[in-house]
């Protein structure tokens, strides 16, 4: 995706969370205005961060809603009521720094060696359904990734599970 579309979707959650922190929501954008590569359907995520350090994240690997640029809205929404984190408050909201991350692939692999450099996500999913996911550029080396992907998916590090790289582009205001 271009600069543009990059920063079309960043205004427009910019703009969302204002408004909602505010209590004074904002429009949608009519469907002519949105690019067409956020017209698509695609998963999304949404970090919010302050002074480096993360105040919200949520997300989706894939699609729930027909269109990219809605699955951004509702990750940005969850985002904003994370409750692993402190609520931002409007004085703060000049101080948030929002990235976006936009999942192109997964792709499974046979153990964590063949996970790759920091610019590749990991995804852990145990056979009874519980995940865990790691975006790229959390955390540096793979041997800590796959203990982050086990802490979040809730399960013991000892749980036979099938580990994914996700590739993402990933950017921020």
């Amino acid at each position: 995706m271009s600069r543009e579309e990059q920063a079309w979707l960043l205004r427009f959650l910019r703009a969302r969370m204002e408004g909602m922190v505010r209590h004074k929501p904002s429009r949608l954008p009519p469907l002519r205005e949105i690019p067409e590569v956020w017209r698509r359907a695609g998963g999304v995520f949404v970090t919010l961060e302050v002074a480096h350090r993360v105040r919200g994240c949520s997300g989706s690997l894939y699609p729930r809603l027909p269109q990219r640029w809605q699955e951004a809205q509702r990750a940005l929404e969850r985002a904003l009521h994370d409750p692993r984190y402190r609520p931002i408050r409007p004085q703060e909201l000049s101080l948030v720094r929002i990235s976006v991350t936009v999942v192109l692939a997964i792709e499974p692999i046979d153990h964590i060696g063949q996970l790759g450099g920091a610019e590749y996500g990991l995804v852990l999913r145990t056979q009874d359904g519980h995940e865990g996911v790691v975006l790229p550029y959390e955390g540096r080396l793979p041997g800590e990734r796959l203990r982050w992907a086990y802490r979040k998916a809730g399960v013991a590090q000892s749980r036979p599970a099938q580990l994914y790289r996700l590739r993402a582009e990933r950017f921020s205001e």
